[in-house]
């Protein structure tokens, strides 16, 4: 089995002056992993009482995988603008 989490990450950036400030909010859409032993052991003891086969329960933890995060960032640009270079096509010029 594939181990994977595939996320969708939303976010703004806003710049004012020299000032930068972002904001990016990762959402989890898919989680898969394989079992640990951990899993295994406490789904084979919960399982060890059950006597209708119908009703075994299957445990996979989240492997800390958290639901979303709000990730926050600031930068301060120091020192003068400067204008960006031109290209000349490489003509030497």
């Amino acid at each position: 089995m594939l181990r994977q989490i595939i996320a969708v990450e939303l976010g703004i950036t806003y710049r004012l002056g020299q000032h930068t400030f972002t904001l990016f909010v990762p959402t989890n859409i898919v989680r898969n992993r394989i079992q640990s032993a951990a899993d295994i052991a406490s789904e084979n003891l919960q399982n060890s009482v059950i006597t209708d086969p119908t009703k075994y329960v299957h445990v996979q933890g989240d492997a800390a995988f958290a639901d979303y995060s709000i990730n926050l960032g600031y930068s301060y640009r120091i020192g003068k603008k400067m204008k960006a270079p031109v290209w000349n096509g490489g003509l030497g010029k």
